[in-house]
């Protein structure tokens, strides 16, 4: 069954009173000698998040409560914007392989050791600023991965500047509203996961 996607967005005061960030999984073992062996499970990071400390008013719960009945719990997943980590500025843009006139749109984490490049996927076209040769550029269309498609080969100096969101959905089909008044109420946990 393909993953269904929605192209909407929390609203912003609720994902930005969110806690969570970046997860990776590594099995270590340790051994008799006292020595461990550690095997990195996943090749890329995958978020996630608790958005229930984002909602503070009656009117953000019910915002999120039509939200979660609109994503059917987990099945249909949605936008999220990191509000710590949503932003390229002039970052280079990725090579496709036998794709002279494609590029992708990347977040690079620089590291003098092991650096760590994330596809973007899910970019805002709105935002998007691409340069060749430090040239503002039109030439091109933005596909539904965050791939830039030229009518002729940019060459190698192409960068681009944007924000971006990253693909989620809810980690629960169940939604605990605890109501203490009319106008007041919390949704103590409400975990969201980021797709790869």
């Amino acid at each position: 069954m393909a993953v269904i996607f929605d192209d909407v967005r929390l609203p912003e005061d609720i994902e930005r009173g969110s806690m969570g960030g970046p997860s990776f999984s590594t099995t270590v073992i340790t051994l008799a000698s006292g020595k461990e062996q550690r095997n990195q499970d996943w090749e890329v990071v995958r978020g996630s998040f608790n958005i229930g400390y984002g909602i503070q008013k009656r009117e953000q719960m019910e915002a999120v409560y039509s939200f979660f009945h609109a994503r059917r719990g987990r099945a249909r997943s949605f936008r999220f914007r990191n509000w710590l980590d949503f932003r390229a500025v002039e970052a280079p843009v990725g090579t496709v392989v036998g794709q002279p006139l494609q590029r992708q749109l990347i977040r690079f984490y620089a590291d003098d050791v092991n650096p760590y490049l994330r596809i973007i996927t899910h970019p805002v076209a709105d935002t998007l600023k691409v340069y060749v040769n430090s040239v503002l550029t039109t030439a091109y269309t933005l596909d539904a991965n965050g791939r830039l498609v030229f009518l002729s080969d940019p060459g190698e100096d192409v960068v681009a500047s944007f924000d971006f969101d990253i693909p989620v959905r809810f980690d629960t089909d169940d939604l605990n509203v605890k109501l203490n008044t009319y106008m007041e109420g919390t949704i103590p946990s409400i975990q969201i996961v980021e797709l790869v």
